[in-house]
């Protein structure tokens, strides 16, 4: 049975490739779609979410489509971006996918019941 419970989560310790180690942000932020959510597979670039420097992470992991962020941008630092604020930042991205799941739900509800397309429903 397929799990599609949609969940976040963080990981610390971002560090920079050739820069021996360098550390910028706390570190990184996930949320992990389950395959009946509308963006699952979706290139992280086609997603529409307001988040820290885009959504630069998306790949498959066993049953789930996983995106997020990372503080590893120039200007990142820990003081800039501490675990509390990395975690409210992963919570605006998981509300924010939550909230597309939903639209795209009530989307293909109404379609169905009205029997036929609609072209803009925000």
């Amino acid at each position: 049975m397929q799990n599609r419970t949609m969940y976040w989560f963080m990981r610390s310790g971002t560090r920079i490739p050739g820069t021996h180690g360098m550390v910028r942000g706390w570190g990184n932020g996930y949320v992990a779609l389950p395959p009946d959510h509308p963006f699952f597979g979706v290139d992280y670039d086609k997603i529409p979410v307001r988040i820290h420097c885009d959504l630069d992470y998306g790949e498959m992991n066993g049953t789930h489509w996983i995106v997020g962020f990372s503080t590893s941008h120039v200007g990142d630092t820990p003081e800039d971006w501490p675990r509390s604020r990395v975690r409210d930042e992963t919570l605006s991205l998981f509300k924010q996918l939550k909230e597309l799941e939903s639209k795209n739900r009530i989307r293909r509800i109404i379609r169905k019941w009205l029997g036929w397309r609609l072209n803009d429903f925000s």
